[in-house]
């Protein structure tokens, strides 16, 4: 007697054939498509990972920037506050010297000319740090121009108050060492060659208060900057 269970019948030998088969291929595509999905996941952990290491180092670097920018502002800062100072004292003692000149001329006398002598010096450290470092490139364009100006200012009045000491070395000194003196004998009016003294220091007396009053108007320019 035969077994109907273990006799497959030929007419559905194909049938059985093309369900394994399909069976397969769905086997195959299913793991294409789980290979697909663990890779696509695979480059989307390394995309953000890319993504977010890129993000915090631009973040440190921006850190490192604004501190780096708050550094710079302090130093000037301190820098401008010791210049305000001293061009505010010269701008506040010539004019008070040439009024004290004026008053005496004025009163029919021929004052002596006072000879500037004092060594005056001032090397803007910070400042040449600043620019010797590249530290400038993280200030804003105004305000580097601005504070590029009144160094360029201060400077000015360092060359115009070394131009007076070096003539009344020169020019001054001499005339008082033999008792002589600046004024023409029938005008009772400062010689020619001695008229750059009134007009040097109404140059000096005026770049210093600029220079102060810039000076000021940068301290609190930059402090409002390391506000923000």
């Amino acid at each position: 007697m035969t077994d109907i269970r273990t006799a497959p019948s030929p007419e559905h030998a194909p049938l059985t054939a093309a369900v394994a088969g399909s069976a397969m291929g769905d086997a195959s595509r299913a793991s294409l498509r789980a290979r697909a999905g663990a890779l696509l996941l695979e480059l989307v952990i390394v995309f953000v990972g890319v993504c977010g290491a890129f993000l915090l180092q631009d973040w440190a670097q921006r850190r490192d920037q604004d501190r780096r920018r708050q550094q710079i502002y302090g130093a000037l800062t301190d820098e401008l506050k010791v210049i305000a100072t001293n061009t505010r004292g010269v701008a506040t003692q010539v004019p008070a010297l040439l009024a004290r000149y004026d008053s005496a001329w004025q009163a029919g006398m021929t004052p002596p000319l006072e000879p500037l002598l004092d060594p005056v010096q001032f090397t803007p450290h910070m400042w040449q740090a600043a620019m010797a470092s590249g530290g400038l490139e993280l200030l804003d364009v105004p305000t580097m121009y601005r504070v590029s100006s009144l160094y360029n200012d201060l400077e000015a009045a360092f060359a115009q108050y070394h131009h007076l000491t070096t003539l009344s070395a020169q020019q001054i000194l001499p005339v008082l060492a033999r008792n002589g003196s600046f004024y023409d004998p029938t005008t009772k009016r400062l010689r020619p060659e001695y008229r750059w003294y009134v007009v040097g220091l109404r140059r000096l007396g005026a770049v210093s208060a600029e220079v102060a009053a810039e000076s000021d108007s940068l301290i609190a320019l930059l402090e409002r900057r390391r506000q923000d």
